[in-house]
């Protein structure tokens, strides 16, 4: 009866074990499922492989999904995830049991006969706080990975934007910086015809002419900067040659207020990041003071016995093979120095991640801030040169052309006053695009 009730007690032990251990594995799972399930439908493009360039594009949206499914850095950091995804996996959380057999050198005599061999089976149960901690620790470490890929993506989509913004730039500086030389030039063939003719000096014409050169060379760099982005949007997209001429913006995008909250704010994938960081870094301190307590070790010994013999006759019932149940813990006596170092350290880790986190959110709120401002800034010089400056500077150039009908001014007067107003169109070309810059970081800002 007292062999059968330590059996039974066992039994009822070890199912609760294994209930415990089923409901530990359960999270972990759950989580992972959530993270594949997909939070953005864009992680199925990285697993579809390097998509082709549209043949024609209507706006840079047209192209992200193409940069997801091509970027290389995105795809490595991809990896990444499914690998910490994979490792969550790998805690064990009822080690293999062991198997071992003894044979006796000579035979123990008992009361049902001489033991030759003793066959064990031993299984031990680890305390239920450090394999939740373990699952925890590889769990938090692949959401971090997660986080860290959500951010490769909005950084690359935020590079992605920002190049196609210059490029819009760029291409309408050009023509502008183009219209300027066709001013300059014109009046280079003026000013030629007078400097023949002695109505003018030498230096008046050599001043038009170093201007023309300089005018030549500022598009000439616009060129050369193109291209440079041109190699930049290649490099985005894995291409072996630069980013295809015919497929870049012409103008500046509209302007599109980015939508958001603050809530979105804190989940930024940067703070996520930390967040997970500081999940760990708690698990860690959870599973160091886990390893003060013992584990529990239980064992079955299977003894075979031989009949029992007396003057040459077996007793009988003797040669029945016992069957005996052991319990023990792991007593965690040594080491102690150890185990105080390894809470000590944990403790200190998640103290470091919590500062990190604070700082991170500061940096964050402060980059947020300046954006904004730099943005108001940039909307209102906006207004000033489209509602005041350019129009004003239209109205000079008007009259000057009817004065130059009337030959009230010269050529001189009149190139000044249009190229002045080029100026200020350039002026406002770059306005917009440093507008859209910092509408592109806020929309990064805001983790979309």
């Amino acid at each position: 009866m007292y062999q059968l009730k330590i059996i039974s007690n066992v039994k009822r032990r070890i199912g609760v074990g294994v209930l415990a251990i089923l409901l530990l594995n359960s999270p972990s799972e759950l989580a992972a499922d959530k993270l594949d399930g997909s939070d953005g439908s864009w992680l199925t493009l990285l697993d579809q492989g390097a998509m082709s360039l549209p043949l024609q594009i209507v706006g840079v949206d047209d192209l992200v999904q193409v940069l997801l499914a091509n970027n290389l850095q995105l795809q490595s950091v991809y990896s990444t995830w499914k690998m910490r995804s994979a490792e969550v996996g790998t805690v064990v959380t009822l080690p293999d049991p062991t198997l071992s057999m003894g044979y006796f050198l000579e035979p123990v005599e008992t009361a049902q006969g001489p033991q030759k061999v003793k066959l064990s089976l031993g299984q031990r149960i680890p305390w239920f706080a450090k394999t939740k901690a373990a699952l925890q620790i590889k769990q938090a470490q692949a959401d971090r990975a997660y986080a860290a890929l959500n951010h490769t993506r909005i950084s690359l989509i935020r590079e992605l934007r920002t190049l196609w913004e210059e490029a819009g730039f760029l291409q309408m500086s050009a023509v502008l910086v183009e219209q300027k030389i066709a001013h300059s030039r014109d009046l280079e063939v003026v000013l030629r015809t007078q400097y023949t003719s002695a109505s003018i000096s030498h230096k008046h014409y050599a001043e038009v002419q170093i201007q023309t050169l300089l005018l030549d060379d500022q598009l000439q760099n616009l060129k050369d900067q193109l291209y440079r982005l041109r190699v930049d949007l290649g490099s985005l997209f894995d291409l072996k040659v630069p980013f295809p001429a015919s497929l870049l913006p012409q103008t500046i995008s509209d302007f599109k207020e980015p939508v958001g909250n603050e809530k979105q704010f804190n989940e930024h994938p940067r703070l996520l990041q930390l967040d997970m960081q500081q999940q760990e870094a708690e698990a860690r301190s959870t599973l160091a003071r886990a390893d003060y307590y013992p584990d529990l070790r239980i064992g079955l010994d299977y003894l075979f016995t031989n009949q029992k013999m007396v003057d040459g006759v077996a007793v009988t019932e003797s040669g029945r093979d016992p069957l005996a149940i052991s319990v023990g813990i792991a007593l965690p006596l040594w080491n102690w120095n150890k185990k105080r170092s390894a809470v000590a350290a944990s403790n200190w880790q998640r103290d470091r991640v919590e500062k990190q986190r604070e700082y991170a959110a500061t940096l964050l709120l402060r980059e947020l801030e300046i954006t904004r401002s730099k943005l108001l800034e940039d909307l209102r010089q906006i207004s000033l040169y489209e509602e005041s400056l350019i129009p004003k500077s239209r109205e000079i150039v008007h009259v000057m052309e009817q004065a130059y009908i009337s030959q009230s001014v010269d050529i001189v007067t009149l190139t000044e006053a249009r190229q002045k107003l080029l100026d200020l169109q350039l002026k406002l070309v770059k306005t917009h695009h440093s507008a859209q810059v910092q509408n592109v970081i806020l929309t990064y800002l805001k983790g979309e």
